[in-house]
């Protein structure tokens, strides 16, 4: 089957879950919806035949210009142990019992972690309890990308003594990477921990403006 009528038989299958859980169709084949500055990702990919699906959860406090899936999973290796092989077939009614198969996982797997783990205090109870690290859950998540969102996430709730020593530890294992994303992720933490320092009181303002330019940039209009 081709890709396009996959996507629409995907996109019709999921209206109504949407619906019921406060997502949008960000793309044909990705849901988001917001909480708490946070988005909720669903995002189905369809490579040469049939399609995978994965899950992710984003902090937009965050500076970003792409939606990433770095904290999440597929769905067939979230807190599961399946082929994942699904949509390989030309016969919509096959299609829509994989469909199914995914729905179901969403709602029995997905579903409570978005609601527990989707907000800055549940991003930061998750990744305090060491459950970040397990790869039944979680995978492609470095430990300079989980300090990254456990400081950013202890700055927005205001508890700005406990984000300086995760972001001090990013500026160490980044210490010596000259990469030029990199570099500017140093300078952004540098400019938070002098502003945490000097003028805390603008850290909320910062923050703000951080999801500004993220929403901006991701042409998002939630």
């Amino acid at each position: 089957m081709d890709k396009k009528t996959l996507q629409r038989i995907i996109k019709k299958y999921f209206t109504t879950f949407a619906e019921i859980n406060n997502f949008i169709f960000y793309k044909p084949t990705i849901m988001l919806r917001e909480c708490n500055d946070t988005l909720h990702i669903i995002n189905f990919d369809l490579p040469t035949e049939g399609f995978n699906c994965s899950i992710a959860i984003q902090p937009l406090y965050i500076p970003s210009d792409s939606i990433t899936m770095s904290f999440g999973n597929r769905l067939n290796h979230f807190k599961a142990k399946l082929p994942g092989t699904w949509g390989y077939s030309s016969d919509k009614t096959i299609i829509e019992k994989d469909l199914s198969q995914v729905k179901d996982l969403l709602e029995v797997n997905a579903m409570p972690w978005f609601d527990k783990v989707g907000s800055p205090e549940g991003i930061i109870s998750f990744i305090e309890s060491g459950a970040a690290e397990d790869t039944n859950i979680i995978v492609g998540f470095p430990p300079a990308l989980r300090n990254i969102y456990l400081g950013f996430s202890y700055l927005y709730i205001n508890k700005i003594d406990l984000a300086e020593k995760p972001l001090l530890q990013v500026l160490e294992q980044y210490k010596e990477d000259k990469r030029g994303w990199v570099v500017q992720v140093k300078e952004m933490i540098n400019s938070m921990l002098a502003l945490a320092k000097d003028e805390p009181y603008k850290i909320r303002e910062k923050l703000t403006d951080y999801i500004r330019i993220t929403k901006y940039n991701l042409k998002l209009t939630m």
